[in-house]
């Protein structure tokens, strides 16, 4: 979903995620709270910093291009910076407050276990991709894919077998279906699944499909 803020910057929003702002900016600031997953271009005003904030993460901006995920249920709250400059500032946590600057290419991983913040440096595209309908994934564990292709889909997926999480997957799917990137995972990975058929409950909506992945002993 894209949304146009009253400042005229831009923010893609990824599936299953949301943003909460004000109808008109204040004076001094420019405060947005996201939930989710979100693709940010700001608009320049260096009178008036962007603050996205995300759980106990702000990351404040004058103009530029970055991209926060920052899902509930995740222990990890990602920021990657693609153009410009922005200042992350974590509000608490164990190791307390700290500021940092981030400069293109930076992609700092906070955990909310522990506080512990990583900075890594982008490779390729894979943190942002998906604003243009890629799923990017390169070496990732299947726990992870998991947790985005369900989100992507709108499916409950389940992993049966600890063994399969642990498996790595390299690859980038475009426009193929929930059916069509099973089929390619299952292809270049010891895995075998199940999809349940969508009932359309009595209010007319859809349920959610469950897919279940288990091990493929050879």
């Amino acid at each position: 979903t894209k949304v146009v803020l009253p400042d005229n910057s831009v923010v893609w929003l990824n599936h299953s995620s949301s943003i909460r702002y004000p109808v008109e900016f204040g004076r001094r600031n420019r405060n947005v709270e996201l939930k989710g997953e979100g693709y940010f271009e700001v608009a320049s005003n260096p009178e008036k910093p962007f603050v996205v904030k995300a759980d106990n993460i702000n990351v404040v901006a004058l103009g530029t291009t970055f991209n926060i995920m920052a899902y509930p249920e995740d222990n990890r709250i990602e920021t990657s910076l693609i153009e410009g400059r922005v200042e992350l500032q974590v509000t608490s946590g164990m190791q307390g407050s700290k500021v940092l600057e981030m400069n293109p290419e930076d992609l700092i991983v906070y955990a909310r276990d522990n506080g512990e913040l990583t900075r890594l440096t982008i490779k390729d595209d894979r943190y942002f991709s998906w604003k243009d309908g890629k799923l990017v994934f390169t070496a990732e564990p299947l726990s992870e894919v998991v947790k985005k292709l369900s989100r992507w889909f709108n499916a409950d997926i389940e992993i049966l077998d600890p063994r399969v999480g642990d498996l790595t997957l390299t690859a980038t799917f475009i426009n193929e279906s929930l059916t069509q990137v099973l089929d390619l995972i299952s292809k270049v990975s010891p895995v075998k699944y199940t999809v349940s058929d969508r009932d359309i409950s009595s209010n007319g909506t859809f349920t959610r499909r469950e897919v279940i992945i288990s091990y493929r002993d050879e």
